[in-house]
């Protein structure tokens, strides 16, 4: 298997996976009906600052 880092056409396949669980509410500490959009962007954000110097 090979893991890369996301692309922008990724997103549709991302959303795929997140955008269920957070519907049910029973997993991801978001409400349930935020936007595709701001879903994304709070997963990007969350990749974004694991990268940051000193962050693993």
């Amino acid at each position: 298997m090979i893991i890369r880092p996301a692309r922008p056409e990724d997103t549709a396949a991302i959303w795929s996976i997140i955008g269920p669980v957070m519907r049910a509410g029973e997993t991801y500490t978001l409400a349930p009906e935020m936007s595709e959009r701001e879903a994304l962007g709070y997963v990007d954000a969350l990749v974004m600052y694991r990268h940051l110097p000193g962050r693993r």
